[in-house]
């Protein structure tokens, strides 16, 4: 993530996971294909306002895992549209408004939730849920790779 900082664009990325985290169900490269669009779109957004920031934060809480991506742009017109295939705020030629509802298909095939609202003080927030792995889950996947 460091490495999309754009430091000519004014846009600062800050991140804040708890140490320890457990293993959650699921494919790391698609869940972490997934992060990569909300952060890009964030981007996206913060570079038009002029700059900002973005904070994601990982917490264990429960029997999941929660990633929240907070973002200090302009927020999303209709948010609770941004998940619809084909949806997109973005000029032509910038988007095709698949991102995002990519991102929720990942999400839901790993077994977690997705959630897209506007902050009061303005800016976007993306939350996401990924249930824990379990020592059953670990067990079915050796099963299925042997």
């Amino acid at each position: 993530m460091r490495e999309l900082q754009r430091h000519d664009q004014k846009i600062r990325i800050e991140a804040s996971i708890e140490p320890n985290l457990p293993r959650v169900w699921g494919d790391g490269h698609q869940l972490f294909q997934a992060f990569v669009q909300i952060v890009e779109n964030a981007l996206d957004a913060l570079e038009e306002a002029g700059g900002g920031s973005l904070q994601v934060n990982a917490q264990f809480r429960g029997e999941e895992v929660v990633v929240q991506f907070s973002d200090s742009g302009p927020g999303i017109k209709e948010p609770h549209r941004v998940f619809d295939p084909f949806y997109t705020t973005k000029p032509i030629g910038k988007g095709t408004g698949l991102g995002l509802s990519a991102v929720y298909g990942v999400v839901q095939d790993h077994r977690g939730q997705i959630t897209c609202q506007n902050k009061p003080e303005g800016g976007a927030l993306f939350v996401l849920r990924v249930p824990v792995a379990r020592q059953s889950d670990a067990q079915a996947l050796a099963a299925v790779q042997s």
